[in-house]
């Protein structure tokens, strides 16, 4: 089920309408995303998120050093069951990556490789090294930044709902963002991994909780 529009604005509409027709087992936003440079991201990892910050909100005021962003964050939790499942035993990484990487076609000599984190919610498209920074300065524990999850959550946590979040990095947030083969492989290898979750076991584990 997809946008056709960018945004958290039009994500947190269309999820409130999705919401109020389909009460789901399980909600999952899956797309790509920029990583950052200060973690270390790298074209085609994935992102499995534990905290959206929506720092999409903020107040903007100029001293004598220019114009100083002051964000004014909501912070949701993300749905931990599929990471809990790729962290498992039941889940072989390596094994994963030798399979995705063949059958997606990965570049000679590169994996993708999962890195767990937070990830940040924004109204426009980051290609600036120095926003970027502004970022990971006010939120040490980005990974990534996107521009739809944070109205997910913000529409399902309304209904009482955690949202699982799977990002593939498609940039790297910076001047060189371009629409190139990453943003195809990173949302194909997002895919890919998602096909290798237990859903039926993740699902009656999570009944068996709650019994």
């Amino acid at each position: 089920f997809g946008l056709d529009r960018m945004g958290r604005v039009p994500a947190a509409v269309l999820t409130m309408w999705f919401l109020t027709k389909v009460k789901p087992d399980m909600l999952i936003v899956a797309g790509i995303a920029g990583g950052l440079k200060a973690k270390e991201v790298q074209l085609g990892d994935l992102i499995v998120v534990d905290n959206v910050a929506d720092l999409a909100t903020r107040k903007v005021r100029e001293d004598e050093e220019g114009i100083i962003p002051e964000f004014r964050p909501s912070v949701f939790k993300t749905d931990s069951r599929i990471g809990a499942f790729l962290k498992s035993s039941q889940f072989d990484e390596i094994q994963w990556q030798a399979k995705v990487t063949h059958k997606e076609e990965w570049p000679e000599g590169r994996r993708p490789t999962i890195r767990y984190g937070d990830i940040a919610s924004l109204d426009e498209v980051v290609s600036s090294d120095e926003w970027s920074k502004n970022l990971y300065k006010y939120w040490p524990a980005l990974l990534g930044v996107e521009m739809e999850a944070g109205g997910v959550c913000t529409a399902a946590d309304h209904h009482g709902l955690k949202v699982a979040v799977i990002r593939g990095i498609s940039d790297l947030a910076d001047p060189a963002k371009s629409d190139d083969k990453w943003r195809k492989l990173s949302m194909k290898t997002v895919a890919n991994l998602l096909e290798c979750v237990d859903f039926g076991l993740i699902l009656a584990e999570s009944d068996k909780g709650r019994n």
